[in-house]
């Protein structure tokens, strides 16, 4: 079963499609953060400081890992010089139910 795939200092949930043998995963670029921008910085105060999230591997920007549980037990498959392919754009993402 494929659990997780990390890619570029991201991590996501993976799902494998029944129907079809690949695996799919969403990963989200664009976090929006409420903070205040002013001239005054006494005024940023309040603005939450980013949370760094310590990344489990060194991965060059091309690699990505796919974590997988076999008999109980989370293996890793290291993915080295992935290219990039045509972005595909679907008109509605399926949903969780329809990928397993």
């Amino acid at each position: 079963m494929i659990a997780s795939i990390f890619l570029k200092n991201n991590e996501t949930r993976a799902h494998k499609n029944k129907r079809e043998k690949i695996i799919i995963a969403n990963f989200v670029s664009a976090v929006k953060q409420d903070i205040t921008l002013d001239l005054n910085s006494s005024k940023e105060i309040n603005n939450t400081v980013p949370e760094i999230k310590k990344f489990p591997f060194k991965l060059n920007q091309n690699d990505a890992i796919i974590s997988y549980i076999l008999k109980g037990k989370t293996k890793y498959f290291k993915v080295k010089s992935i290219k990039k392919g045509k972005s595909v754009f679907y008109p509605k993402a399926p949903k969780e139910k329809e990928i397993r």
